[in-house]
This record gives C-alpha cells, structure tokens and sequence, in this order.
C-alpha cells in the first residue's frame, strides 16, 4: 500500500462568476538556517587554526630556520635580511638557547646532508626571502578568505540584526587596529617585533570575519573562493619546502617528497571540502 500523502487540491470559486479556479498547495521550502550556520562556524574555527598556525607557528619556524642559515648567509646578511623581513635591528634579535633548542640551524652550524645545495649565495638570499614573503602572503589572503566566508554564511543565517552587528563590530575592529598599527609605527617604525606583526595579522582575519558578517551574502561564490585559495596556498606551502631545501635551509625529511605530500593534503583538506559544498548552497 503506497504512503504517499495525496495531493492536496483547492477549489476557488471567483466573486466575478468566472467559474472556479484549482490550485495546488506550494510545496515547503526548505529551510538552510542550520546549514549556514554550521559552514559559517567551521570556516571560523578553520580559520582560526589557519591563523595561529601560520603566524604563531610557522612564522616562527621560518624565521629560526630560514633566515638564520649559516651557508647562505654571513652575519651582515642575516641582520639586513632579519631587518627587512622582521623589521628586528641586528640589536634586538632574539639568538638565545630556546632558538636551538627548536631545532633551527644557528649560524656557525652546517646542515646535515650529504648534497650541497643547489642554490647559494646572493641568489639563495633572494630565493629565501621571495619565497617566504610570498608563502606568508598567500596563506593569509586564503586564511582572510575563510573568515569572510565564514562570516558571511553567519551573516546569512542570522538576519538582519546579525549584519548590523557585524557593521558595527567591524568599525569598532577596523578603528582599534588603525589605532593599534598607527601606535606602533609611531614609537618602532619598520623595528616592530615578530610578536606584533603577529597580533597585527590575528587582528586582521578578525576584521574579515567581522565584514562578512556584515555583508551577508555571496556565500557560495565566498566558498567557492575560499576552497580555491586554500589549494593554492597548499601548493605555495610544498614549493616554499622545495625552494628551502634548495637552499640548504631545510633538513633532508622536511623536503621529501612523503613530507612535501603530508603538508599538502593537511593544508589543503579543508579547501576540497568547501569546493563541493559550495554547489550546495544557496546564493
């Protein structure tokens, strides 16, 4: 015996004698509140993991192991790189224990490893610095992107009220970080410290999330963006670990090919996730 509901049909009768005209109830649309809301909290907490593990972690990682390497560089090197890229003067760098004790290669120190790199001297400096510059700038704009896709199904999901708390809470952001920045250029200039470049940058992914909230729409076309940017910066991640190696920046296990494989599927998981997701959700 079938289940099925039957079909549910309303007879009008017009008041202008017209005769009487049929219609078939509407069927409910379905409602992705909850659905909006579960992409836009995951894509906050990705986010957020993106931030703290690019600037908190990796950033640091760089720092001791790229910049203090001791077969590309000399002294006066290292303090005109460390400079450029940190903004720390030769003064202020930190060269205590815990550097070594992270496992980066102080200067005085050669790397282990039975080749000799491919790419030294100036060139390997330029190479050092091009390449983590551009590694850190392409994670950030694809971590910057899940925040704002993440604020923007928020934004979606909550309404009206939610948008205009999103506007205020992003002025009231962006106004503390103009003031906070303005501050620190006024007393360090370009000698600010690693520590507040990296409040600086959290600072800005918290202002992205807060200007898609109050956007709050455009989140399949921002799902589709954000999975896209992951992937590219997955692959800026594995040609950074090449181009380090290169170098002799780098340990022989941090650029196998087995490594170089590990830190792309983790860095780019979330990003093949968003891509089917965002034919899913609504514009």
């Amino acid at each position: 015996m079938s289940t099925a509901q039957p079909l549910e049909i309303k007879v009008v009768y017009s008041a202008t004698g017209r005769g009487p005209s049929i219609r078939t109830a509407a069927a409910p649309r379905v409602h992705h509140g909850r659905a909006l809301l579960l992409i836009g909290v995951m894509n906050l907490i990705i986010a957020t993991g993106l931030c703290y593990g690019i600037w908190w972690r990796v950033d640091q990682f760089m720092y001791l192991r790229l910049i203090y390497t001791a077969r590309v560089m000399d002294e006066s090197d290292l303090d005109k790189v460390a400079t450029q890229m940190f903004g720390i003067p030769p003064e202020t760098r930190d060269t205590t224990p815990d550097a070594s004790s992270s496992g980066a290669v102080l200067p005085g120190e050669s790397m282990k490893t039975d080749e000799a790199p491919r790419i030294v001297g100036e060139t390997a400096q330029q190479v050092i610095v091009v390449s983590a510059y551009g590694w850190l700038t392409l994670a950030t704009i694809a971590c910057c992107a899940v925040a704002l896709c993440g604020g923007a199904a928020l934004g979606r999901a909550g309404g009206r009220l939610a948008r205009v708390i999103g506007v205020l809470f992003a002025c009231g952001c962006l106004l503390i970080l103009w003031w906070a920045a303005y501050g620190v250029w006024a007393e360090h200039g370009m000698a600010f410290r690693p520590t507040q470049l990296r409040v600086g940058m959290s600072a800005l992914v918290l202002l992205t999330a807060l200007v898609g909230l109050a956007i709050g729409r455009g989140v399949r076309g921002l799902t589709r963006l954000a999975g896209v940017l992951l992937i590219l910066s997955a692959l800026g991640s594995v040609a950074g670990l090449y181009l380090g190696a290169q170098c002799g920046a780098l340990h022989p296990e941090q650029s196998s090919y087995v490594f170089m494989a590990i830190v792309f599927i983790a860095h780019s998981a979330w990003g093949w996730i968003l891509l089917p997701v965002a034919t899913r959700v609504r514009r």
